[in-house]
């Protein structure tokens, strides 16, 4: 039950990568624009939370300092992964954002969790490595600094995963769905504030949203939340050398199916093959 629910996570993520791609080429990659988007899903993912939670919200020091770090290197991957988006495409950004999301911990798991060692492991991680540089080989799409963004969101998220893993297996900290909504209130007030120095700064008042990239937002908090949940619950009582992977993996493989789809990226040689790869090097994790 517990590797259905981690798929299902994954096939979340990638809805909520394709609702960014739609949502950035409707809007923008603006560093208002992203602050915008991460404090309105933070807005709606605290509202349909706390009705999931039982309209209740719970707080320890622990689970409140955790979400105020990882929210703060959530928000800013998002600045970087946005700059992605627009340069690159939808897959790009997913699998440099999900392969440091599962590597990272993975390391961290090995070295700090005492989690068991294997083999085969390895070998995936070489595998996962060996396609990162199949698709660096793509010279015509990823330029010198978009690799340089590419290797800042792969540490960033991987930092966003060991901090999850560690809350998930913590004695002092608050349910997976209370942490939900404490990461979306830090990153409504985080995301809140800055806009209101931009607006301060600016002499003209912004924009207003369009309806339709709301709606977006709406649907993203809804599906980045249960998708995180999900991830949490698995990492409660599953390794870090198993969810992450799984997660990975499928996210990565269900983007680029998704932005193919839907935002009509189509895929080079080298996206593919390296897509491939990982998928392979993730199924050594299982």
């Amino acid at each position: 039950m517990d590797m259905i629910l981690l798929i299902a996570s994954a096939m979340l993520l990638a809805v909520d990568f394709l609702i960014a791609g739609l949502y950035q080429k409707g809007e923008g990659h603006s560093p208002e624009k992203v602050l915008r988007f991460n404090f309105f899903i933070g807005l709606f993912s605290v509202i349909i939370f706390f009705f999931i939670n039982g309209c209740k919200v719970e707080w320890t020091l622990y689970s409140g300092i955790l979400a105020l770090i990882m929210t703060s290197i959530a928000i800013l991957y998002t600045l970087i992964g946005f700059r992605i988006l627009a340069a690159g495409n939808t897959a790009y950004y997913s699998f440099f954002l999900m392969t440091g999301g599962m590597t990272v911990p993975y390391i961290w798991g090995l070295f700090f969790l005492n989690e068991k060692f294997s083999w085969l492991r390895l070998a995936g991680l070489l595998l996962i490595i060996g396609s990162a540089l199949v698709i660096y080989a793509d010279k015509k799409r990823l330029s010198p600094k978009i690799m340089g963004l590419c290797a800042a969101i792969f540490l960033l998220n991987g930092f966003v995963s060991v901090i999850s893993k560690e809350h998930a297996i913590s004695e002092q900290a608050v349910s997976s769905s209370a942490y939900v909504i404490l990461t979306a209130m830090v990153k409504v007030v985080v995301c809140g504030s800055l806009l209101f120095v931009f607006e301060k700064k600016k002499k003209q008042k912004s924009s207003k949203m369009k309806p339709k990239s709301l709606l977006l937002l709406a649907f993203s908090a809804l599906v980045s939340g249960l998708s995180y949940l999900l991830q949490l619950n698995g990492a409660a009582s599953l390794p870090a050398t198993v969810v992450y992977p799984i997660v990975t993996g499928g996210s990565i493989v269900f983007t680029a199916a998704a932005g193919w789809i839907f935002l009509k990226e189509k895929p080079t040689k080298q996206l593919l093959l390296g897509v491939l790869i990982c998928f392979a090097g993730t199924c050594l994790f299982l």
